[in-house]
This record gives C-alpha cells, sequence and structure tokens, in this order.
C-alpha cells in the first residue's frame, strides 16, 4: 500500500512541476511578446525606420518588431520602402493589417531573410507573420519574399499582389512553414509558379495557399513539401460548376447567368464592389449583378446596400473568422469567395422587421447583443426592440437616479430554470445592467448594421424594479419592500400616477434615453398594467376625479402625457395595445400582442401599428419538437416552424387597413432563456421562418421548398457559432 502511495505521490510531483514549467514557460512568452519595437518609434524614411526598429530590438534581446497597419508619415498609409527589409534570426517581424509596397522602379525583393547570400550562415526561428483582423498586403517587388540559408522559420497570414517574378521563393531552407496566403498573378511573367521551392530545401511545410495563378501554386524541385489545402482559381475559372446556395430571406427575383465571380478576398468587403444610388428605387431595395469581371450594386439608400452585401455573403458561403483562423497568428486562413453568377432584383415587404430581447428577467450583455445583430443584418432584419426595464430588474443606467442600477439591477432570488410551480433559488443574480458607454458602443455596432434600435422603458407597470430604488414613487410608498420582483408574471405594484413627482420622475428618465437613442422611436410599454394600487390611492383617486375619468383610464392620461413631452423632442412613442383602451394621442403607434384586435383597431383608428400577436411571434415558446432538451416546464403552447412561415401579419386587413400595417417581429420573453445558447436556441431556425414573411411577403417559397433550403442554411448557420435547434417538422405538415 505504501508503494502504491509512495508512486502516485511521485506521479503527482512530476505532474506538478510539469505544469509550473509548462506555466513559467507560457508567462515568460507572453511577458516576452508584450515587450516589442515598433517601426513608428524611429525617424526616417519607412526602410529606416523598420531596419532601427530591427537593430533596436537585437540589441535590447527583443524578438518582435511591428510595423503597424498605418505609416504615420504616409498620406494613405502604405508603407513604401526603397529596399528590402531584412528579417535576421530569432526576430519575428509582425505586420499589423498594414501594406507594404516597393517603390517603382527598385530591383529588389519585398522581404528576405539575413543570411540571404552569406555563404555558411544559417538564420534560424525567424517569422513574418500578418496578425489582426485582416491579411497584411506586400504588393510590387521583384520577389514578394525570398529566404536562402534559413532554418525554422514560419511566413504566414499574407496577401501578395503584382511581383515581377515568383511571389516566394525558398531555397536551401530546412523546416520552413508557408501558411495562410493569398497570392494574386505576377504581372510580367504570368506562366511563373508562385511559390518556387529549390532542390536544397528539406521538410518546407506549405498550407492553405490561394491563388490565381496561371503557372502554377508551387513548384516543388525538392519533391519534399508537404502541402495541404492548396487552391488555383484558375482551374475553375469557368464557374460552370459552382452551384446557387440557398438565399434567407428569399430574393424577389433570381436570374442565374454563365460563370463565376472569384473575389480577391475570404470575406464581402466594399473596396471590390461597385456601388451605385438610384433614388427612384423602393427603400432598403437594391439590384445586384454578379458577372465573372465584377460585382455592381444598385440601390437607393444605404440599407438597400447592406441587405445586398447580406445577400453576396450567403451567395459566396462566407465563413464565420472566429471558425475559420489560423491558430498561430489569429489571422483568416478563408479561401476566398467563390460566386455564382446572378442578377438579382430583390426589396423587402414590410418596414418594421424587428427581434424584441428582454432583458429584464435575464441579462444578455453586450457579446451577446452584439451577435444577435449579425443573425439579425445577415437575415435582413432592421429593427432591434430592446426591453431593457421590468418588474425583475432595472438594465439601463441613469445619470440622475443612481439607485436605480444600485439596487434595480440585482436580485436575491429566481425562479428554478425548467422547474415546474414556484420553486426558487436563493442565488442573488446580479448586479447586471448596461452603462451609458456600453450602450453606446451597441448603438454605434448597430448603425454599421443598418439596424435601428429601439428601446422600451416601461411605465406605469412593469417597474417593480425601478420602485424598489426609489418606492417613494409607488402607491405603497416606503412600505415598499427595496428589492425587484423575483418571480415571474404579473406585479400589483405600479407607479403611483397620482404623484407628480412620480411622473417628473419618469420624464427625467426618458430625458436621459432620448439624449442616448438617436432613433424617432420610443417604445413606453404599457401592458399588464392592474389598477388595484391606484384604486386605493388618494393621490390616483384624486388625479383621476380631476380629469373627470375613472381610475381605470389613468393608463390613457400617462399615454397623452408623455406622448406629448416625447414629441416635443422629436420623438415618437409605440405601446403594447392596452393603450388602446384609452384616449391616446394620434400619433401613437401600437404593438398588437394580445391577438389581432389591437391592430384591427389601430388600422380603424389610422394609426400606424405592428402585428406581433403571442400565438405565433413569442418564440420564447417551444417549436413543438418532443425532444427539446431545452424546452421550459412552463411551456403552455408550441409555435411550430410552419406557423410562423404560414403566418400572415396582413391576414384580416383590408386594403385601407394595410397602409397602417409596419410589420411584425420575433419575441423572446427570457423568462426561461438564461444566456446566449437558450437565446440561439429559441431564435433558429424559426427567425429564418418570420424573415421570410416579413421581407419576401407573398413572394416566399412554399413551405417543402423552404425547409429543403434551410437544411443547408442551418449548417451555414453553425459555421458562424450560433446554436441553432434542429428543424421541427411534423409529418403532416409537408406534402
Amino acid at each position: 500500500m505504501r508503494g502504491i502511495l509512495g508512486l502516485v505521490l511521485r506521479k503527482f510531483d512530476i505532474m506538478r512541476n510539469f505544469i509550473f514549467c509548462l506555466v513559467t514557460v507560457f508567462t515568460t512568452a507572453l511577458a516576452q511578446a508584450m515587450i516589442s519595437r515598433s517601426a513608428v518609434e524611429f525617424q526616417g524614411s519607412a526602410s529606416e525606420r523598420i531596419e532601427k526598429a530591427v537593430s533596436a530590438a537585437q540589441s535590447q534581446g527583443l524578438r518582435h518588431v511591428k510595423i503597424p497597419e498605418k505609416d504615420p508619415l504616409s498620406e494613405d498609409g502604405v508603407w513604401r520602402i526603397d529596399r528590402a527589409i531584412v528579417v535576421p534570426s530569432g526576430i519575428s517581424l509582425i505586420l499589423e493589417s498594414c501594406t507594404i509596397e516597393l517603390k517603382d522602379g527598385v530591383e529588389d525583393d519585398i522581404i528576405r531573410n539575413a543570411s540571404f547570400d552569406k555563404a555558411g550562415s544559417v538564420d534560424k526561428a525567424f517569422e513574418v507573420l500578418g496578425v489582426k483582423s485582416k491579411k497584411s498586403v506586400l504588393r510590387g517587388g521583384l520577389r514578394a519574399i525570398n529566404v536562402r540559408n534559413a532554418e525554422d522559420f514560419i511566413i504566414s497570414n499574407l496577401e501578395i499582389h503584382n511581383p515581377r517574378l515568383n511571389p516566394i521563393a525558398v531555397d536551401k531552407t530546412k523546416n520552413g512553414k508557408l501558411s495562410n496566403m493569398l497570392i494574386g498573378t505576377c504581372d510580367s511573367n504570368a506562366l511563373s509558379p508562385c511559390i518556387l521551392v529549390h532542390k536544397e530545401n528539406d521538410s518546407a511545410q506549405i498550407e492553405f495557399i490561394s491563388a490565381y495563378a496561371k503557372g502554377g501554386v508551387l513548384k516543388d524541385e525538392s519533391s519534399g513539401a508537404k502541402t495541404r489545402g492548396i487552391l488555383n482559381f484558375n482551374d475553375r475559372i469557368d464557374g460552370e460548376d459552382v452551384v446557387m446556395p440557398p438565399l434567407v430571406p428569399t430574393p424577389r427575383k433570381v436570374v442565374r447567368t454563365s460563370g463565376a465571380f472569384l473575389a480577391p478576398s475570404a470575406y464581402v468587403t466594399r473596396d471590390w464592389i461597385v456601388f451605385e444610388r438610384d433614388a427612384s428605387m423602393k427603400a432598403e431595395s437594391y439590384r445586384l449583378s454578379v458577372k465573372p469581371t465584377g460585382v455592381k450594386v444598385v440601390a437607393p439608400d444605404r440599407r438597400g446596400e447592406l441587405n445586398a452585401i447580406a445577400t453576396l455573403r450567403q451567395l459566396g458561403e462566407e465563413k464565420s473568422r472566429y471558425r475559420n483562423c489560423d491558430f498561430y497568428t489569429g489571422g483568416d486562413i478563408g479561401r476566398p469567395l467563390v460566386l455564382p453568377c446572378c442578377e438579382i432584383e430583390d426589396y423587402p415587404e414590410y418596414p418594421w422587421r424587428a427581434m424584441l430581447i428582454d432583458e429584464g428577467r435575464h441579462f444578455f450583455g453586450k457579446e451577446t447583443v452584439k451577435h444577435v445583430l449579425k443573425q439579425m443584418a445577415a437575415h435582413k432584419f432592421n429593427v432591434l426592440h430592446w426591453h431593457l426595464t421590468e418588474d425583475q430588474g432595472w438594465r439601463i443606467e441613469i445619470d440622475a437616479y443612481p439607485e436605480l442600477v444600485k439596487r434595480g439591477s440585482v436580485r436575491p432570488c429566481s425562479p428554478v430554470h425548467f422547474a415546474c410551480g414556484d420553486e426558487m433559488n436563493t442565488d442573488t443574480y446580479g448586479p447586471f445592467y448596461y452603462t451609458k458607454n456600453d450602450i453606446r458602443e451597441i448603438l454605434a455596432f448597430a448603425e454599421t448594421l443598418g439596424i435601428e434600435v429601439v428601446p422600451e422603458i416601461e411605465f406605469p407597470g412593469h417597474i417593480r424594479a425601478a420602485l424598489a430604488a426609489y418606492p417613494e414613487y409607488s402607491c405603497t410608498g416606503e412600505k415598499l419592500t427595496r428589492v425587484p420582483r423575483c418571480t415571474w408574471g404579473v406585479e400589483n405594484d405600479v407607479l403611483c400616477v397620482g404623484n407628480e413627482e412620480a411622473l417628473k420622475f419618469v420624464e427625467k428618465i426618458l430625458d436621459e434615453v432620448v439624449e442616448l437613442f438617436p432613433g424617432k422611436i420610443i417604445h413606453i410599454g404599457g401592458d399588464e398594467c392592474p389598477t388595484v394600487r391606484w384604486k386605493s390611492c388618494p393621490k390616483c383617486r384624486a388625479k383621476a376625479k380631476s380629469l373627470g375619468i375613472k381610475v381605470e383610464k389613468l393608463q390613457g392620461y400617462v399615454t397623452q402625457r408623455f406622448g406629448a413631452y416625447l414629441a416635443q423632442k422629436g420623438k415618437v412613442i409605440i405601446g403594447w395595445d392596452e393603450i388602446l383602451d384609452c384616449d391616446i394621442p394620434k400619433s401613437a403607434m401600437v404593438m398588437s400582442w394580445r391577438g389581432r384586435k389591437g391592430g384591427l383597431k389601430a388600422a380603424k383608428e389610422g394609426r400606424y401599428f405592428v402585428m406581433c400577436p403571442s400565438s405565433h411571434t413569442y418564440f420564447n415558446r417551444t417549436d413543438g419538437n418532443p425532444e427539446d432538451p431545452f424546452a421550459p416546464r412552463n411551456n403552455h403552447q408550441d409555435i411550430s416552424l410552419k406557423k410562423v412561415y404560414d403566418f400572415d401579419p396582413a391576414h384580416g386587413l383590408d386594403e385601407e387597413s394595410r397602409k397602417y400595417l409596419l410589420g411584425s417581429q420575433a419575441c423572446f420573453w427570457s423568462e426561461a432563456i438564461w444566456n446566449r445558447y437558450d437565446l440561439d436556441w429559441r431564435m433558429w431556425p424559426r427567425s429564418c421562418a418570420i424573415a421570410e414573411v416579413l421581407w419576401s411577403g407573398k413572394n416566399k417559397k412554399d413551405f417543402s421548398e423552404f425547409v429543403s433550403g434551410l437544411k443547408k442554411h442551418r449548417l451555414r448557420l453553425i459555421s458562424q457559432g450560433v446554436n441553432v435547434a434542429p428543424i421541427y417538422v411534423k409529418k403532416a405538415s409537408l406534402p
């Protein structure tokens, strides 16, 4: 027994020492990586500054030399050199998404190693690495990269354009690695191979190389190179074998033409698209022309251009950056996009194509919201309805009332996830909220995607978290416990409408919201507001009496007051359909969630509305899959994929009423959605179906054809890191 114990302890000591050494090596390497010299620290020409940075790094025993994205002394940021950059042993030349160009008329390489022409000398362990969000670019040169007399080197994550001979040549090397390159055809010698490996080379590793090369990608005279992932696009230049992928949502008109366009990058970028504006076209529409010679987009506005870009990304089967990257440099290893030639004409059916995210019950955070926004843009949604306040949590920083996030963003307990009944856990939830800078960051990100963010600040009901921070604005006053509501459901404690200070409290909150959100629309909630507290509150009864209305109609007074208040600030209010139960401003818009009646009534009153009945658009409910492992136990109504696809927001409306229908939205109430992965699971693939409804309208495919394309599209989403639920369709749903 003692022998076994001793053996275990010795193995434990060995493992402990190994881990300690591993951590030491890692932290030392990390510290070393953080200490580097940059070419912008020195004076002189571009070549002189780079040479001085290399020399200084060597003299100080440092390894890394950075060439930043922009040369501060160049008008266009390009690093223009007049002689080769020489990389000696042990130096990592870090190219931070920069462009390096050899000056016209200079007969030299762009990069070569220090021992290139030195007999008996060998450079070891040097690197040339493009890093950051895109490959670094080398332009011109006799050869872009020329390596001789070298061992254990790595050259990775680069684009090479227009060298006069072979873009890369290696000679008399050992254990060299060339990876993650995109190489253009040589200008003056198009029949030269892109990479020339001479006879005197040993164990060259060449991988993930894409090229447009009539002379071939690789000529290996040594016959010893290890290769993988090499692609020459000139082998398939006619593009007849390029298949049209599924497009979600379906464009209005698609005509496949002959050939394919070979993009100069692995991702859709504006620099290789020709854009034109045509003001006569419908808002957000576009015409897309893909020909072997290039890509052209005609649109009336920026959103139309962004919609065309979303279609191009699907056409080229663009891969996710997070999946498609080089583990060593963090750079992409994506193959350049191959786009089937086609002509597309497209425009949306509805102007309001939205998603609602409820962060009152559960907080998702910036990265999840950005993740959702990216997928919204990919499917041509254009509005994020951001539900930021609730009985269970207040998620937006308000400078005038710091207690809102101090007390309102944290609750002492929550219902147990997946539980039946009222079982509670005692885990503190929070504090979770967005600072103003967080919100500005998200708004800026949404703006780049063409998505408008509509904030929802709930009142007079669903405001319990705010009252936990400032109980004096409730009808109960200081007797109110100072924590948000912990259970789900409807809360009786609401805003004291008879208290003028309580109304000014809301005004000051809205002042900061209006300053923060640039959009025209502010959602004020207005739903599920019990009147039990108002009926027993002397202030509320007195307010109703002074207005000559019943206490139950104070909701209308609130809507009128804040509709006028926000109108003075250039904003329009929207609220849930309960606001229609009272006299409200003509400009107020409505969301019809309790069936279709609210929308029908709004249309008769000549007001704009969003048709989002809970029976068809509340995707927090399951899709009916009996094998769904994430199904909440309190789910009381399934919303299947087919039910969503068959949804018609305009059903039951006459032609006059349809003028006021803005569209619809997918709603994600978060009582049983705890994090990004739950959210993805509820969101996709059903959001593909509602995207089809809102964009394509009656032009959408039949359901069986939609499901067929959705199977491929689901794999596309998975490759982009989306936690997509299985496509569940009852057999009776398909013909």
